[in-house]
């Protein structure tokens, strides 16, 4: 019998109910939330399908991963990195999907994206290649 690979979300919202817990933290729901809006659709592929897209924020291109820190004080602090990806058509619809998460992210927490559309105008106008004066690629 064969059994079904988890997705991407699943699996990572089992490590990161653990990380919860390791530190103290008794209501994962939040953070597991915030992962799965993170991921959007990247999150329902399944482990065992290759990456679509390179993502350098681990070293198995996984575009996410989780850290413990700690806090001045000593306590424990969890992290986690995750870049959005599209659907692996380019620089330019990652970049579209992760200002869709961070539109998502700003209203869910009450945060004002203002002087961030300022920046992200002056550095990325349409009129060039995204990011081409800037390393980004």
């Amino acid at each position: 019998m064969m059994m079904r690979s988890l997705s991407l979300r699943e699996h990572a919202s089992v490590q990161l109910r653990n990380l919860c817990a390791a530190v103290g933290l008794a209501d994962a729901d939040e953070p597991v939330s915030i992962l799965t809006l993170l991921l959007g659709d990247l999150g329902e592929r399944t482990l065992a399908a290759p990456p679509i897209w390179a993502s350098h924020v681990s070293d198995d291109l996984t575009p996410l991963e989780f850290s413990i820190a700690l806090d001045e004080d000593g306590s424990p602090v969890l992290r986690m990195l995750v870049e959005p990806i599209a659907d692996g058509s380019g620089v330019h619809a990652n970049n579209r999907v992760a200002l869709r998460v961070l539109d998502a992210l700003a209203e869910r927490f009450g945060l004002s994206l203002e002087q961030f559309r300022e920046i992200w105008g002056c550095l990325f106008r349409t009129s060039r290649a995204a990011g081409s004066e800037y390393g980004i690629r």
